[in-house]
């Protein structure tokens, strides 16, 4: 089981190498691998290894598991959408499409974790969150951003980013036919 489990984690490492270095530019190679984080924002996860991590648009602080639950590779896309608030108010945010394993990685973890924040993250740097007020169990779910700062053609191209990473990934998978996580 041991054995399996390094080699799980070597493929893994390996497909996350080579997706990495198939980004185009420097600046693309910090927008290829989408990790999903579970939080909470008050006491503790079940996860053995936690960080802190500060949502600048929410204004707070949690604490998360460093582990993802889900990636890139559970992801059919990512689209650029606007959540209409009460007033008017329209924040930008993502909207996810997960693969049939995504969806029950999303429904195990959302399930377990009622109450908590799931939180995006594109190479280490927090992008978006979710408050996970009920069971997560469908393809498409969407998140706020906690991105400050960028403008719409920058948020633009990072969904673009994004997007030619799970591309990436699916082909990486594909060609050596394996499975990760």
């Amino acid at each position: 089981m041991k054995i399996m489990k390094k080699t799980i984690v070597s493929m893994l490492a390996l497909a996350v190498g080579v997706l990495i270095s198939s980004c185009k530019s420097d600046e693309d190679k910090e927008k290829c691998l989408i990790t999903f984080h579970l939080g909470v924002t008050s006491g503790v996860p079940g996860g053995i290894t936690l960080e802190n991590a500060y949502l600048p648009v929410s204004k707070r602080t949690i604490i998360i598991e460093k582990k993802p639950f889900m990636y890139s590779g559970d992801l059919v896309k990512v689209d650029l959408v606007q959540f209409e608030q009460f007033g008017g108010v329209k924040l930008d945010g993502f909207q996810f499409t997960c693969t049939d394993s995504g969806v029950k990685r999303l429904t195990q973890a959302t399930g377990s974790t009622l109450g908590g924040i799931v939180v995006i993250k594109v190479n280490e740097k927090i992008i978006a969150s979710r408050p996970i007020d009920s069971l997560i169990n469908t393809a498409d779910f969407g998140a706020l951003s906690e991105i400050q700062g960028m403008n719409r053609e920058e948020l633009e191209k990072l969904y673009e980013d994004m997007n030619n990473g799970i591309k990436e990934f699916k082909d990486v998978k594909e060609k050596n036919n394996e499975v990760f996580f």
